[in-house]
């Protein structure tokens, strides 16, 4: 709205309350005292009238009535426009009996003041409840035409803002024409003006009897049962679209906004338990801080630049070398949360040039260093390029934190840093050994958070099973007994955000992924989902394990254990001290030095030197183990 008009509409608003605060004390003295009392007459009542309208208004100004917008009024703003009218009365009050007592007026009954007191509130409460419901009918009636009705599933406190964000954000061309929930203290019941119709066993009749274009599931804590039986639901009635709101928006902010739906995804059909997290405690830990994310432009990193932003961090600092992908993520984030200062770095984290120029310009309290190269078979062929960024860009990236006192540094690992047989998962538990001496006597507390697979992320079976199921087939699996812990990516990140705020220096941290799933039972999920038969429709092809792969991936080594933390989702491995701090770096430096050689066997060897655990299958009785290398 531009100034101007927004001026003008607050100046007609005060009129408007001007003349029903003047008319709320005339109608208390007409009803308090008799017709006969002189204080009736027109040269006492105009004084009067005019000096609590004066009053009363000024209060209003200063308490910053006339800044809400009254289409959208919400408790907390009654409670400021009820709490201005009390101050100003209790002034107006005094006021007048100061007058009084000058002999510049008559006094006036204590009746009189209550009176015009509740005569105010009704007047100027009442007066924006017109306005809003107003409102509100004509734009129902203009939308009636054109809007796409959406039948929510769940009436709780999600739902509600659900509703809400529908109504105000009008915009969008959305109408909820009703909620479904199982509560039966809910059935009948009209919240946010949209009434509750049924329950989950309604859905297709009601589906079809209003014909609802969409479906809206607002139940961020809602197994991924619940949601698998909803989609089945809405596509027996002929639905298609069904959307969700993401749990980490309605849990971390309270609030939901119509950007926020979005369509459910495959991955999030998994049976999983709901995460519980402590979201005050985040919000504490990130709100008002600065944040540097390495690998911004990355799935996990990306999400973690999101989550950070809706917690009201003071700055996000995005770093990558991918330019497009912090572009485009600057273009989502920075309209959705302008409060955030938001800093676009391009960059490698093999630049230790380049990190301390990002440091000492943004000195973030709290660093995710997401950075790193994942897939598996990929590394196994470029060995040099694993070791350089996810050994030495970790290294340069976590001294760079130590030496600008940042508060906290969590680096993001992996289920494949555990007895590692790949490249990449060898590179990851160098990293998380790096970090730990790294922090050792720092003012830094630096953690690992290790997890396993994440559904929907780059590299990530889902979008190569989407892509081959949306080629017709077929979906190739590696072999039918391989099994992965799997974890959404919303779900990681909140998990990780949670673990930094429960880590100390030096702790690897390992989140509770759940049961293994079978990758082929993952494959005939989504083909199911997606409207086919597998084995019939959507062949299922077995390709055979690729090199650096396992069969299954482990959460700890054999020497691992782990003690509980406050939270029920996350542990503390109980990683081995390891090798002296000198003798790591320098069997550091001599695994950069054959980095440069460009030897896979001395890359390999040298980097058995740091992670004794690693057992490359294919060469596992040619190469020595960290007890035999010679320095």
């Amino acid at each position: 709205m531009p100034v101007q008009s927004r001026y003008r509409r607050r100046a007609i608003l005060a009129l408007a309350d001007a003349v029903l605060l003047a008319s709320a004390m005339v109608s208390a003295f007409l009803f308090a005292l008799p017709s006969s009392d002189p204080r009736m007459g027109i040269g006492f009542l105009l004084p009067i009238a005019a000096l609590a309208v004066v009053i009363r208004t000024g209060f209003m100004v200063a308490g910053g009535v006339y800044s809400v917008d009254w289409r959208r009024l919400t408790t907390d703003d009654l409670v400021t426009l009820v709490r201005a009218l009390a101050l100003g009365t209790v002034v107006f009050g005094v006021a007048a009996y100061l007058a009084a007592a000058l002999d510049w007026i008559a006094f006036l009954p204590v009746r009189v003041f209550i009176l015009d007191a509740l005569l105010s509130v009704f007047a100027i409460v009442g007066f924006r409840a017109v306005l809003r419901s107003s409102r509100d009918l004509r734009q129902a009636r203009s939308r009636s035409l054109t809007t796409k009705p959406v039948l929510i599933v769940g009436a709780g406190d999600a739902g509600m803002q659900v509703a809400r964000a529908l109504r105000e954000e009008s915009k969008h061309g959305y109408e909820a024409v009703g909620f479904i929930d199982d509560d039966p203290g809910k059935q009948g019941m009209v919240i946010q003006g949209v009434p509750v119709l049924g329950v989950r066993n309604d859905l297709q009749r009601l589906i079809r009897q209003l014909e609802v274009v969409e479906l809206w599931i607002a139940m961020p804590s809602a197994p991924g049962a619940v949601i698998k039986e909803a989609v089945h639901q809405a596509r027996e009635a002929g639905l298609r679209t069904v959307k969700v709101v993401p749990g980490n928006s309605a849990i971390l902010t309270g609030r939901v906004e119509v950007e926020d739906i979005r369509s459910v995804q495959l991955e999030e059909l998994l049976g999983r338990d709901p995460v519980q997290i402590d979201s005050e405690k985040i919000s504490q830990w990130i709100s008002g801080r600065s944040v540097l994310v390495t690998g911004a432009a990355g799935s996990i990193g990306a999400e973690i630049c999101r989550q950070v932003a809706r917690l009201g961090a003071a700055k996000l600092v995005m770093l990558d070398q991918d330019e497009t992908g912090v572009y485009d993520l600057n273009r989502e984030i920075e309209p959705r949360f302008p409060a955030v200062e938001i800093e676009q770095c391009i960059g490698d984290v093999r630049d230790a040039g380049k990190l301390d120029q990002v440091f000492a310009h943004s000195r973030p309290d709290v660093v995710f260093h997401a950075a790193a190269y994942k897939h598996v078979p990929l590394m196994e062929e470029h060995p040099d390029q694993a070791v350089m960024t996810n050994v030495m860009g970790t290294k340069k990236v976590a001294e760079a934190a130590r030496r600008w006192c940042v508060d906290r540094f969590v680096l993001i690992s992996t289920d494949k840093a555990v007895n590692p047989s790949s490249i990449m998962g060898a590179t990851k538990r160098a990293a998380e050994i790096l970090i730990r001496q790294i922090g050792e006597g720092s003012s830094t507390d630096f953690i690992a958070v290790r997890f396993g697979n994440v559904l929907g992320s780059r590299g990530s079976v889902v979008p190569v099973f989407r892509d081959q199921i949306a080629r017709g087939g077929p979906v190739t699996v590696t072999d039918p007994e391989m099994k992965r812990y799997f974890m959404t990516i919303p779900e990681a990140v909140t998990l990780v955000l949670q673990a930094g705020t429960i880590g100390e220096n030096g702790q690897v941290l390992v989140l509770d992924m759940g049961e293994p799933v079978k990758i082929v039972d993952l494959a005939r999920q989504m083909i199911q989902l997606s409207g086919f038969e597998p084995d019939k429709e959507i062949q299922i092809v077995f390709t055979g394990i690729r090199p650096g792969e396992k069969l299954f991936e482990d959460i700890l080594s054999a020497e691992e254990g782990t003690h509980s933390t406050r939270h029920d989702r996350v542990f503390v491995a109980q990683v081995n001290g390891g090798i002296s701090a000198g003798e790591l770096m320098k069997r550091t430096e001599a695994l950069e030095e054959a980095v440069h050689h460009g030897n896979r066997k001395e890359i390999v060897t040298r980097l058995r030197a740091i992670v004794s655990t690693y057992q490359p299958p294919a060469i596992t009785a040619s190469v020595p183990a960290a007890a035999e290398v010679a320095d």
